[in-house]
């Protein structure tokens, strides 16, 4: 595995360009309880990393939405922990066309914030990782979300409409053997993960957690 854990959200459609998609990203992280203004800053401002400076930019939401809709820059936005501090957690955003009417938008998880000591809060920052992934994904249906560690070729989540019969093949990490569970039900499809779920702390280090099932008021909530 490696060290990001990512959650992607693949929508095709047509004359659509990424104007179009970030307001739709900026609720999904409302949603989660992210922001695009860094804790603690006096100033107001968040970053993105631009693929036109290949550099970290900071600047307050105005100037990167000019950025953005100017079509000026494009890049991997940060999102923050509303309530956090200077440690809160940090998910990044980037998205891209894989083909001309195929959009992916991408969520992810670096392993930076997750701690050898602390599973707890480990399981929370992948379940505000879910939870901004899934109000995207409901919004965009139909359209096909994935979750896996970068570098992994074996995906952690599978989707199966509600009235199919549910057969999922366990998954092998490393020695364990990997069960399914369903945590979600958005717009009529259920919503599975390995059980127990794999995090990758370190090259030697994986820990892992239960997942708790999800309803749709919980996936509101924040």
């Amino acid at each position: 595995m490696g060290n990001s854990l990512y959650v992607t959200v693949e929508k095709e459609t047509a004359f659509i360009d990424e104007v179009y998609w970030w307001p739709l990203v900026f609720e999904a992280m409302h949603q989660a309880s992210m922001q695009f203004q860094r804790p603690e800053d006096a100033m107001r401002r968040g970053a993105y990393f631009s693929m036109e400076q290949m550099d970290r930019v900071e600047c307050t939401f105005q100037e990167f939405w000019k950025h953005i809709y100017m079509k000026e820059d494009h890049g991997l936005v940060f999102f923050w922990q509303a309530s956090g501090g200077e440690d809160a957690l940090c998910l990044e955003t980037s998205m891209y066309q894989s083909k001309e009417s195929l959009w992916c938008i991408a969520f992810i998880l670096e392993n930076a914030y997750l701690f050898n000591d602390n599973p707890e809060e480990n399981t929370r920052s992948v379940i505000t990782l879910l939870r901004a992934s899934l109000a995207l994904y409901r919004m965009c249906t139909p359209a096909t979300l994935s979750m896996y560690w970068d570098k992994w070729e074996t995906p952690f989540m599978q989707i199966i409409e509600q009235e199919q019969p549910t057969s999922l093949v366990p998954v092998h990490c490393g020695e364990r053997m990997l069960q399914w569970k369903k945590i979600a039900s958005v717009s009529g499809q259920h919503i599975f993960v390995v059980d127990p779920f794999p995090l990758r702390l370190s090259w030697r280090n994986v820990q892992f957690i239960s997942l708790p099932t999800l309803d749709d008021d919980w996936l509101r909530e924040g």
